[in-house]
């Protein structure tokens, strides 16, 4: 089952006085965990989801590749006793 969550913020329009509203539909088990991470956090429920949907966004903002490390080792190639046979 799934929760329902309005989530309401201020208009950017010049002069406008409105209130937009977004619903947002979570699973029960996230909203559970969220509200209980938040508490133990001591911060709201709303400063929560304002700085996960903020950190989700600079992450996918981040272009950086990723580099495998160098692990290759000084050695004589194989051991002869551990190559195949062809």
């Amino acid at each position: 089952m799934s929760r329902i969550f309005t989530i309401v913020h201020d208009s950017e329009w010049t002069g406008c006085e409105a209130v937009l509203k977004t619903t947002v539909e979570l699973p029960d088990e996230l909203v559970r965990s969220a509200k209980a991470h938040a508490v133990a956090q001591k911060i709201t429920f709303r400063a929560l989801v304002e700085r996960g949907l903020r950190l989700a966004m600079q992450a996918d903002q981040t272009n950086a590749k990723f580099v495998l490390r160098d692990a290759s080792v000084r050695g004589g190639g194989l051991n002869p006793e551990l190559k195949a046979e062809d």
